[in-house]
């Protein structure tokens, strides 16, 4: 298990900019794609992934003193720290049953892929960290090995089920083929955006409401394109920050190019998936004719289209609010705030790039992240403090705002540990997957 574990943390030490690209080129020599195609498909990835990680990285930087001045303007007192994910998928990655979970998470989705009970196989082993931090919390809770490895399991079956049945909206959506998300921050969304768009098209005065970025063009003019919508997030910003008039002018510009880039630095990214998606379609036609063979990416081949990237700005201003205004939030989200643009994803494919109806559905998974996270926040905090992370210029209590805050595997983990509530809720589960499944072809 040592020489395993020094394997595998080898590894998933490479950046995710990296070891993708390296996936990517393996699999497309074994689909039988040209090698100075694969080759060239592999290195536009990387390029896609370095640029879309530089803009985020970037907007973390402006908008987060931005943020702890909001906090610090509105007079309330938070006593927890939004961290974001890194430190949770580092603690993961120490974990040590991790090289043995993620041979057994290829290994399932291998076996019912062979079964033919999924049509996804997951080539993102970086974000294998969101099923096995589930394994983590599991283990720290109840010590019990079974339990550990199933939780992971079962997480990594649904990702994968989830993915199937959202596929074809995926490539509709994106041009893609061949391609599916499997990304559990925001895959395990798409049963609830389809709840939601079912509720709201049995309301009259909400159901023929359509807003999306070529309407917001169409009725605000100029007011409506993404990169303005980011200007004015940014101007408001400033204004609650308590900024003055330069720094207030800086954020507004930097938002504004976040809007306009993000989407760029998506579109390379997604030129380097083209010439792979396209050679898998090749194969599978040839090999597997009339079935359907998806590759199991991350979200940020989604950060393209407009309608997820205003969607995910707007989303930021109303999660700030509702933490300064619910009870029982003990944070302002702050390292993960930028990661909402990818949380939201699904749901704004599944509302057809609809922004209304996509804020309406997210709103309540914003609510219950920020409750969850906040009563996490202890635990997790005695986790990093176990595995000796520490942060120089903080010593109190950290929470993540999306990852501390994931409803299906806070769901997981309250299920695992024999509390009563996640049964109860149980038929909602069921009902959700059964919606899923039912819509999957629609």
């Amino acid at each position: 298990m040592g020489i395993l574990n020094t394997i595998i943390g080898y590894i998933f030490s490479f950046e995710a900019y990296v070891l993708l690209p390296i996936i990517i080129f393996i699999i497309s020599l074994i689909f039988r794609i040209s090698l100075k195609k694969a080759f060239r498909s592999a290195i536009i990835i990387g390029i896609g992934f370095i640029g879309i990680f530089m803009v985020l990285g970037y907007f973390v930087d402006i908008v987060g003193p931005a943020v702890e001045a909001l906090a610090e303007h509105s007079g309330l007192q938070y006593n927890v720290l939004d961290i974001g994910w890194p430190s949770f998928a580092a603690i993961t990655w120490s974990f040590y049953l991790t090289p043995l979970l993620v041979i057994l998470i290829i290994g399932i989705n291998l076996l019912i892929f062979a079964l033919r009970k999924t049509r996804t196989i997951n080539v993102d082993i970086f974000n294998y960290w969101h099923f096995i931090f589930l394994a983590r919390l599991v283990y720290e809770t109840t010590e019990n090995t079974f339990f550990t490895i199933i939780s992971a399991l079962l997480l990594s079956i649904i990702a994968l089920k989830l993915a199937d049945w959202s596929a074809r909206r995926v490539n509709k959506f994106t041009g893609l083929s061949g391609v599916s998300i499997t990304t559990i921050s925001t895959i395990t969304y798409y049963p609830l955006a389809l709840l939601v768009d079912k509720i709201i098209d049995r309301i009259k005065f909400l159901k023929n409401i359509k807003v999306d970025p070529e309407y917001l063009k169409k009725k605000l003019g100029l007011f409506g394109e993404p990169m303005l919508i980011g200007f004015i997030i940014g101007l408001l910003l400033g204004i609650g920050a308590g900024y003055d008039i330069k720094e207030i002018l800086a954020l507004a510009f930097s938002i504004a190019g976040v809007v306009y880039l993000l989407p760029v630095m998506a579109g390379v990214l997604s030129e380097g998936l083209m010439a792979f998606s396209e050679g898998v379609q090749v194969f599978v036609a040839d090999k597997f004719s009339g079935k359907e063979i998806y590759i199991g990416l991350d979200v940020a081949v989604l950060l393209s289209n407009s309608s997820i990237v205003v969607t995910g700005v707007l989303l930021m201003p109303i999660a700030l609010i509702l933490a300064l205004l619910l009870p029982g939030v003990n944070f302002i989200p702050l390292g993960d705030l930028s990661n909402l643009l990818g949380a939201a994803a699904l749901v704004v494919i599944t509302l057809r790039g609809n922004i209304f109806r996509s804020i309406l559905a997210f709103i309540p998974v914003i609510i219950g992240k920020l409750l969850i996270a906040s009563k996490m926040a202890p635990f997790l905090s005695q986790l990093l403090t176990k595995e000796n992370i520490v942060f120089d210029a903080y010593q109190g209590i950290v929470t993540g705002f999306l990852d501390g805050g994931n409803l299906i595997r806070y769901w997981f983990l309250e299920l695992f540990t024999g509390k009563t509530w996640p049964f109860l809720i149980l038929p909602l589960i069921v009902y959700l997957l059964y919606l899923a499944r039912k819509k999957a072809f629609s």
